[in-house]
């Protein structure tokens, strides 16, 4: 184990306890059995494992989640939060980003010729009503049927999602960058977009 574990303050020692949302698919949520799933779920039960505690999920409304950790009713906010400078309050601090954002343009298939020779900033695009941006493109082409739709652009953005710690608890911050770092470097990360997204 690491100096940083051994430094670790938790709200209940030995288990670490996590505030999150149960509904927001694929990142977090729980399934028709009420388990947990999901692309942070995955990320906290093998860190959990790693160092030999207790993972425990405490739902809680998703508006000001974040501050959950600096107020000691959890050590860890998951909950799908972007990175942003919304959240960049006093109390928060965000770990390394997990989960990188893109937007899709989505038409029915019998449209795309419309599109095809468009500039994406026509008014055309901008009016279209079988238009859908999704950050996970490829679950949403399974629910909605994907023979029938498909994509005619996509663009990188600057939305990343992270966990979000106390920033009084460097230990555990510390702690949880170097997992997620080393599940990026193992390529384990890169299983989870292919698992989730």
């Amino acid at each position: 184990m690491s100096s940083a574990f051994s430094q670790l303050t938790l709200v209940k020692p030995g288990i670490l306890t996590v505030s999150a949302i149960d509904n927001f698919m694929p990142v977090i949520y729980r399934d028709k059995n009420k388990a947990w799933q999901g692309f942070e779920v995955d990320i906290l039960q093998t860190f959990a494992k790693r160092y030999r505690l207790k993972l425990e999920f405490k739902i809680a409304p998703f508006d000001g989640i974040w501050y959950l950790p600096k107020q000691a009713q959890c050590d860890i906010a998951a909950a799908g939060i972007a990175v942003s400078k919304r959240y960049g309050l006093e109390g928060v601090a965000f770990t390394e980003p997990y989960l990188f954002i893109r937007q899709s343009f989505l038409v029915k298939k019998i449209d795309d010729l419309k599109f095809k020779d468009q500039d994406k900033n026509s008014k055309i695009f901008s009016q279209a009503n079988e238009v859908a941006l999704q950050a996970f493109s490829r679950k949403a082409h399974a629910s909605k049927k994907p023979s029938e739709f498909t994509i005619v652009e996509q663009d990188d953005t600057d939305e990343k999602f992270a966990l979000v710690v106390a920033d009084d608890n460097p230990s555990l911050l510390a702690l949880l960058n170097q997992h997620i770092i080393a599940l990026r470097d193992s390529g384990e990360l890169e299983k989870l977009y292919t698992k989730w997204c």
